[in-house]
């Protein structure tokens, strides 16, 4: 069996991407929550809030649901709230074709000395187009200084691991497949890379992230309250897995909210 690194398998990889990114996940009628620049916020009720930035793709892009109150950033300023008993503000910059190399672009002009804590979800893409380890890690490592330069020297960077592509199902891979086992090597390489102020949460352990699919004979209607609820859901438990992490870290960082 050809490696996930063969120079044959991976260019048929990387035209199924570029196929997927193209297509703007074509799983839902619903309209993608996130504005047409790729930004948004949410926040909870109170003053002088700890601001959290979200930033990457996977499951911050919130298909499958119609407002961002239902996907991560809403739960996670929700539950991160209720841990600290504070207001929270979290904005999310997100591009679906996001990849580790460029991801520096996503912040480009963004203020990051305003936050308290940056959080970083990407890898999918890089899963997919079986990206070799090493530019993997040289990627990291650039985009994880150019995070920790642009932020507080106080404040704490959060790389959330890769959850398994096959996790999601309008990707249709296969459990334990080569993209899998991408992924799993590139959260080994990040966990390695993360230390004092860098951070490595593992992603939470999932079925399925994200809608199911349409063309699945029995599969639910992406518009069914039942299946956004239980999309919401899922998201819900990775706010819960980053609040927990954030909560931990601020009652730890007396620097928050300055």
């Amino acid at each position: 069996m050809a490696s996930f690194t063969d120079p044959v398998v991976r260019p048929r990889m990387q035209g199924k991407a570029r196929g997927i990114l193209r297509a703007g996940f074509p799983v839902t009628p619903l309209t993608s929550p996130v504005t047409v620049d790729g930004t948004a916020s949410v926040s909870t009720a109170g003053e002088n809030p700890d601001r959290v930035l979200l930033v990457g793709n996977g499951p911050l892009s919130g298909w499958g649901v119609p407002s961002q109150e239902e996907a991560i950033p809403g739960h996670l300023a929700r539950e991160l709230s209720y841990r600290t008993a504070r207001a929270v503000e979290v904005d999310l910059v997100v591009d679906l074709a996001a990849r580790i190399e460029t991801a520096s672009t996503l912040v480009d002009d963004v203020d990051l000395h305003s936050f308290d804590a940056v959080v970083v979800v990407l890898g999918v893409s890089d899963a997919l187009q079986l990206l070799p380890q090493s530019q993997w890690r040289d990627g990291l490592a650039s985009f994880a200084q150019t995070l920790l330069g642009g932020v507080s020297a106080a404040v704490d960077v959060v790389f959330v691991g890769i959850q398994s592509p096959s996790s999601v199902p309008f990707l249709g891979l296969p459990v334990g497949g080569r993209v899998d086992r991408a992924a799993s090597d590139f959260n080994a390489v990040t966990r390695s890379l993360c230390g004092d102020r860098l951070r490595y949460l593992e992603p939470p352990a999932l079925d399925r992230i994200g809608p199911a699919r349409p063309d699945v004979p029995g599969a639910p209607a992406p518009s069914d309250p039942r299946e956004i609820a239980q999309v919401s859901a899922g998201y819900n438990v990775w706010a819960v897995a980053i609040a927990d992490t954030l909560a931990r870290l601020r009652a730890q960082n007396v620097a928050w909210s300055r």
